[in-house]
């Protein structure tokens, strides 16, 4: 499960997307609210879902649930190489891994090297849009999943210019427009998007 290991992988496959999975802290330690980001590298197209505490079964109740929305097959192309960091919220592997319902394996969590963030680059940089929206020192413990929805398709539909497009097209192209529904992500408008605090006011 090491970086080394990822090298590997991805060496051999080629795999259309590459999965990056991390999470992003308010000012306070303990059993506060946090945001756990999945960011699709193919498409820097990315997730945001709110978890009640940074723990692996917060992490955990994610990717069951998304198992269970997305389908097998679905879920194991979208994940099928997954790169996160060594955070205690990601001791278990199993429940990305493993089919909950028939206990197959149909995909592979790896490891960055420790203080390598720099490793899974991506949604680092994505994180910094995340920031735009909420500043660091604000809390996130009255941050709805329904909010967080709403900053995520906000994000995805920002254009880039590396790809001239924006992740909601990229997505769709990649993934199919079915997958993007399921995620609970929907296009905003050029005009429309707001990247700065008012947007979640």
């Amino acid at each position: 499960r090491t970086y080394v290991d990822f090298l590997k992988k991805i060496g051999k496959e080629q795999p259309l997307s590459i999965t990056e999975v991390d999470t992003v802290e308010g000012p306070r330690e303990g059993k506060h609210k946090c945001l756990l980001t999945i960011h699709f590298t193919a498409a820097h197209f990315m997730l945001i879902y709110v978890l009640e505490s940074k723990t692996s079964a917060s992490v955990n109740s994610v990717f069951i649930r998304l198992q269970k929305d997305l389908g097998a097959e679905l879920f194991s192309e979208l994940f099928r190489i997954t790169l996160t960091d060594r955070g205690t919220e990601f001791v278990d592997p199993s429940a990305i891994e493993i089919d909950q319902e028939t206990g197959e394996k149909f995909c592979n969590l790896f490891y960055c090297n420790s203080y390598a963030s720099y490793q899974k680059g991506a949604i680092e940089e994505n994180h910094e849009l995340i920031r735009c929206v909420i500043p660091k020192g604000i809390e996130f413990d009255s941050l709805t999943q329904d909010k967080a929805n709403l900053l995520a398709s906000h994000i995805n539909s920002y254009h880039r210019e590396s790809v001239d497009a924006t992740p909601y097209e990229l997505a769709e192209a990649l993934f199919g427009e079915e997958m993007v529904k399921k995620l609970e992500i929907s296009p905003v408008k050029p005009d429309l998007i707001t990247l700065k605090p008012s947007l979640l006011k």
